[in-house]
């Protein structure tokens, strides 16, 4: 609504230019407009409103770009590793393993391989995340080696969860196709405004459903930017 309000009432037209962090300058983009603001960032929601009305308003601190790392979360995966759990969906023929004899960093890697094509499946890790500010950005890299991976391949993610809701959800899945067959790669996954009413991060390493082939995970890091 506000939007339309823009074009018919102020006369304004599309607008695609970028904040210094990465967020949409301006409402008037000519795209998706859900995911802006929410009610978990309302400061979000009274910059959008204001430069809406007054296209000269300034560049919110919020909207600052993120350089200043710290690695919050490191795991180059151990044999003994129990914190990673396996999950098989419904109908999934996926087997997984912790590999010992394959890997990025020694000693062992997560491992899931699909002999035919079935229901997906995901190793996930969850953690409560500490010390993170409103507006930080979180970066998810993953070494990643496939074996004859095919089809829609992998993907990885990272969710954030409040007590009641899922307050962000970031996937390399429809942005980046990742199968074939390749030595240990890393890729990333980003969270550009981390929202401060996060109770639980969930990281997922994915293979899907209509894919065969062999993926190992290793050397998985969490990087938050303020």
């Amino acid at each position: 609504m506000f939007h339309e309000l823009g074009h018919a009432a102020l006369e304004r037209g599309h607008n695609n230019t970028l904040l210094p962090n990465g967020d949409y300058k301006t409402m008037m983009i000519n795209g998706l407009l859900f995911g802006l603001y929410s009610k978990d960032t309302p400061e979000k929601r009274a910059y959008y409103l204001d430069e809406l009305l007054d296209s000269s308003t300034p560049i919110p601190s919020w909207a600052f770009a993120k350089v200043n790392p710290t690695v919050i979360f490191n795991d180059s995966i151990n044999s003994t590793d129990t914190n990673w759990e396996y999950s098989n969906t419904t109908n999934s023929t996926h087997s997984s393993e912790i590999n010992s004899t394959i890997f990025s960093t020694p000693g062992s890697s997560l491992k899931i391989s699909a002999k035919e094509p079935s229901a997906f499946s995901f190793w996930r890790y969850r953690f409560s995340p500490e010390g993170l500010n409103q507006g930080s950005r979180l970066t998810m890299e993953v070494s990643v080696r496939l074996e004859n991976v095919t089809n829609d391949g992998i993907s990885i993610a990272m969710r954030g969860d409040s007590d009641t809701d899922m307050v962000f959800f970031n996937t390399t899945q429809g942005t980046t196709t990742i199968n074939g067959t390749s030595p240990f790669t890393t890729y990333t996954v980003e969270t550009p405004y981390y929202v401060e009413t996060v109770d639980t991060i969930n990281l997922f390493l994915i293979l899907a459903g209509n894919s065969t082939g062999t993926v190992y995970f290793d050397d998985i890091k969490i990087t938050s930017y303020n």
